[in-house]
């Protein structure tokens, strides 16, 4: 146990303007960090600065009324005047504003420390405005506080020590599963452990080297403590409007598919680590005790149904009223499970395709085993049990032909043209990410990377930007098919609109459905308002759909009753 319990450490979720609903959710991995470290009697704060507050601040309405009309023009005219100048100058505009917020928020952090000195600030970093706001903060407290930083999270995963390329504000990196090494750097930092007793630390020696300790894979997630989100560790949550109480539970790590276009093999490692559903349904009860909480969303990458299975068992024993959604693969999927399912509260699941093509599946995909029968029988099976079924596939890929975009399309028209209230379609273009078999054997599965140091480069910079031309996305060097990153994403976007057009949902995930069903709006009501408020920086919808989906949430308001898929709560009859 630390001899210093009032060692306080701050843990900063920071990427800037938000760019989907899911952003105002609370953070449960800085929660889990939060956990571990009040176990061991440090005194964590989570500083979460995407709140509605701070989008507000982040994309102020008055650039953003520049950029509706900017885009306007673009749409019109094309570039013949400029217009795509001018976004872009625009878009320099905002990244300029928004380190501005970023200084801000340094000098109330500087204050704040005046009054107490963090231990450390750890930063959980994203690609693009993540990597960019938060390393700005953190050179700033540094030069400001002498405080030492360290940073984890998504990008840290994926691309590991090569961040340090990229940024000039983080002491250290965290790499990999993060509740036990946040205690272990804690002790460094104070001078009770060495450092190559930190875990998945990544840091330079005094030779300027950088050296990598080995990743930390936790065996037993039951040993873990629950995250915490008490009022003094995870202020934000308990302002009013400013989160939506949807929460994501880490009741999975791992996955037995190993596709090649996936981090999460590198990541979370072949197999599956499974919480106890016992320790599970005690988060959720404590949670709805706190926030009044109704929707929950899994965030293992393979839910899998022995987690699943007991899990529904108990929540009909105990009468638990909840909503849940979560991932999974057609070849996991157990049908003769879904009207358990169901009737525990089960209404989304997101389902990875990829392809119906079984040469793509087996050569480029390499998720082996899955077959086209059973796709159609698991995609009839869940919809037959009024569950909202998301779909991802991937188009363009290497050795794509078309008639297996053909045969791809017509499936998905198929399952949903319609029936608006079924389900939603995700369609990615095939894309390069570091830490994959696509980066490491790219040649191999048929894309062409001229520089695998400045792809990694170009991934940490991706910033991402709804409703707005391709041109406005950093490049990501690669390519295949001879085609460019922007060109095929052109494709994707030119399929999705076909399948649009058709009157199908589409780029809904399970965990926006969830709060669309909560917000009181149809899902195509809750989606298109939502994002072109977060693109415009018109905050008015925002501010009513977070209160629609709080007050919802404590009253088991969930759906348009005019859904008969969601018209009546299921049946809580215990198994």
């Amino acid at each position: 146990m630390s001899q210093t319990p009032s060692a306080s450490i701050w843990l900063v979720n920071l990427f800037g303007m938000s760019i989907a609903p899911s952003s105002f959710n609370p953070d449960n991995s800085l929660a889990a960090l939060a956990g571990a470290l009040k176990r061991h009697e440090y005194r964590p704060l989570i500083l979460d600065y995407q709140t509605f507050d701070y989008g507000r601040l982040f994309m102020p309405q008055e650039i953003g009324n520049e950029l509706r009309v900017k885009l306007d023009a673009f749409h019109r005219e094309g570039n013949d005047h400029g217009a795509l100048d001018d976004l872009l100058n625009l878009e320099k505009r905002l990244a300029e504003h928004q380190l501005n917020i970023v200084d801000t928020i340094a000098e109330e952090l500087v204050l704040r420390a005046s009054q107490e000195a963090p231990l450390f600030v750890g930063f959980k970093v994203y690609s693009g405005d993540g990597v960019r706001l938060s390393d700005h903060l953190a050179q700033i407290l540094k030069r400001r506080l002498g405080v030492v930083t360290v940073a984890g999270g998504p990008v840290v995963k994926v691309v590991g020590e090569d961040l340090m390329e990229s940024v000039n504000g983080f002491d250290y990196l965290i790499d990999g599963e993060a509740e036990n090494a946040i205690v272990q750097f804690a002790e460094y930092v104070e001078g009770k452990k060495k450092i190559g007793d930190v875990k998945g630390l990544i840091y330079r020696g005094e030779d300027g080297q950088l050296t990598a300790n080995q990743r930390d894979v936790i065996p037993d997630l039951d040993s873990l403590p629950d995250p915490c989100y008490d009022e003094e560790v995870y202020p934000a949550l308990w302002e009013s409007g400013q989160k939506t109480m949807v929460f994501q539970i880490d009741e999975s790590r791992g996955c037995p598919n190993t596709c090649s276009f996936c981090v999460h093999p590198s990541i979370s490692r072949s197999g599956t680590r499974l919480q106890s559903p016992k320790k599970i349904v005690r988060q959720i009860k404590d949670l709805q005790k706190k926030f009044g909480a109704y929707a929950f969303r899994f965030t293992g990458s393979n839910t899998p149904r022995q987690f699943l299975s007991p899990f529904a068992d108990l929540v009909l024993k105990e009468g638990l009223d909840i909503r849940y959604s979560c991932f999974t693969s057609v070849n996991f999927a157990k049908i003769d499970l879904l009207p358990k399912l169901k009737a525990s509260g089960l209404c989304g699941l997101f389902i990875g395709i990829e392809t119906l093509d079984e040469d793509l599946l087996v050569n480029v995909v390499t998720k082996k085993g899955q077959k086209k029968q059973r796709v159609k029988e698991v995609i009839q099976a869940v919809l037959e049990n009024g569950i909202f079924l998301t779909t991802s596939w991937i188009y363009p890929m290497p050795r794509m032909t078309e008639e297996a975009r053909v045969e791809m399309k017509d499936l998905i028209l198929e399952t949903y043209e319609g029936r608006p209230n079924s389900g939603s379609v995700v369609i990615v273009p095939g894309t390069v990410v570091p830490g994959t078999k696509w980066f490491s054997e790219s040649e191999t599965f048929g894309f062409e990377i001229p520089s695998k140091p400045q792809l990694i480069k170009d991934y940490v910079h991706l910033t991402l930007r709804t409703h707005v031309p391709r041109q406005l996305l950093n490049r990501m060097s690669f390519s295949y098919e001879g085609k460019t990153f922007n060109e095929n994403n052109y494709l994707t976007d030119r399929l999705t609109s076909e399948i649009r057009n058709k009157g199908v949902l589409v780029n809904m995930t399970d965990d926006w459905m969830l709060m669309g069903k909560l917000s009181g709006r149809s899902l195509e009501e809750f989606q298109g308002d939502i994002l072109k408020a977060l693109l415009y920086g018109d905050f008015s919808p925002i501010s009513e759909v977070i209160r629609a989906i709080n007050s919802n949430s404590r009253q088991r308001v969930f759906a348009d009753q005019k859904d008969l898929n969601w018209g009546q709560p299921p049946s809580r009859k215990a198994s």
